[in-house]
């Protein structure tokens, strides 16, 4: 039996103020995968986190970047887990 390999990706987004967003995910799902899921329930808004740069404000959402990170990182900041299921439309 093999074990299942996942990766590790950050995803960040700004609107004026600063937001990011851990997760990990089986090997297969790609950057393009996951970008296919602005505005559904993978990249919902309300999973993401604010990165404090001490000033505050918010404007207009736009996804900004995504970047796969090493599991420490992603456990260090804390991170969703998400199946291969979650990217089918």
């Amino acid at each position: 039996m093999t074990s299942k390999k996942y990766k590790y990706y950050r995803i960040t987004a700004n609107s004026i103020t600063s937001y990011e967003y851990y997760i990990k995910v089986p090997d297969s799902i790609t950057t393009d995968d996951i970008w296919e899921q602005r505005g559904d329930y993978v990249l919902d808004g309300g999973n993401f986190s604010e990165i404090d740069s001490g000033w505050g404000g918010n404007g207009d959402w736009q996804y900004d970047e995504c970047y796969e990170v090493d599991e420490e990182e992603a456990k260090k900041e804390g991170f969703d887990e998400w199946e291969e299921e979650s990217f089918k439309k």
